[in-house]
Formats: C-alpha cells, sequence, structure tokens
C-alpha cells in the first residue's frame, strides 16, 4: 500500500494521502465511468470491467458483478491468499449532461463468505452540467476506458 487517508502514523514509513489522479475528456460514446480500488484492477483487466458493467442487468446490479467477479478471479490467481477488501463506484453518463446516476458497492475485508447489499443507489444533478473540472497537477490517462 502506497496510499492512505486517515493512516497518519504510517506517514514515517512512506505511506502518503496525496491520490494518483489521471483524467480523461468524455466524449458522446461514453456511456460510464468506474471508480475502484487498486484490488479491482489487480485482477480484472479494462476490457474485462467494460464488459461486466457494459452486461449488468440493471445498473444497480454492475459494482456488485464487478466485485463477484473479482472475488472468482483473485481465488484462482491466488488461492492461499484471503480476499482483499475492496470498494466499486459506476457512474452512468445519460445523454443529457444535467441527470446522472451511481451505484457502489463495496466488499469489507471482515466479510468472509458473501456480500452486503451495494452502499448507495442514487441519482443526483450536478447543476447546469457546464462546471469544468480544476486540471491542475493532473496526469491525463492514455489508457481508454469505454465506448
Amino acid at each position: 500500500m502506497a496510499r492512505a487517508f486517515g493512516d497518519f502514523c504510517l506517514k514515517d514509513f512512506g505511506l502518503i494521502s496525496v491520490p494518483d489522479v489521471s483524467y480523461r475528456r468524455l466524449t458522446e460514446k461514453d456511456e460510464f465511468v468506474v471508480l475502484a480500488t487498486d484490488w479491482i484492477w489487480d485482477v480484472l483487466t479494462n476490457e474485462e470491467v467494460v464488459e461486466i458493467v457494459a452486461k449488468a442487468p440493471t445498473r444497480c446490479t454492475a459494482g456488485r458483478a464487478l466485485v463477484e467477479a473479482a472475488v472468482r478471479n483473485w481465488r484462482w490467481k491466488f488461492p492461499t491468499s484471503k480476499v482483499d477488501d475492496c470498494a466499486v463506484v459506476c457512474l452512468f453518463l445519460d445523454s443529457k449532461p444535467d441527470k446522472l446516476s451511481t451505484a457502489s458497492f463495496s466488499v469489507d475485508k471482515h466479510i468472509s463468505n458473501g456480500f452486503t447489499e451495494p452502499d448507495t443507489t442514487s441519482t443526483s444533478t450536478p447543476g447546469s452540467g457546464t462546471e469544468s473540472p480544476e486540471l491542475n497537477g493532473v496526469k491525463e490517462s492514455t489508457e481508454s476506458t469505454h465506448s
């Protein structure tokens, strides 16, 4: 682990709270954004994540489907290791910029056999849709996300 929030006692050991942030300009073809902890990305490729979210029966089940696939892959790739904790947020982009919906799901490392229900499922209105994100000190991602 290299980054965490709230673990001030580990600062002397190289743990920092500055996140590794990247950005990608969205296009009209983009359908969703997936925010996930490193554990998801350790066992699933970008392409697998896109396929799982796109094939989820509903938006509310997309995060759960990602976590379940990651757990299966983790147990297959690392059979002697315990499953790590993870969190996933799927932000679905609608054709109208003032209408966004999100679904999130997380599994705590203390849960051994089974899953919890999604933490939140909400719809929010971000305003006029004309806000521009602050990009100072942020690097642009060269990896493509999804279409």
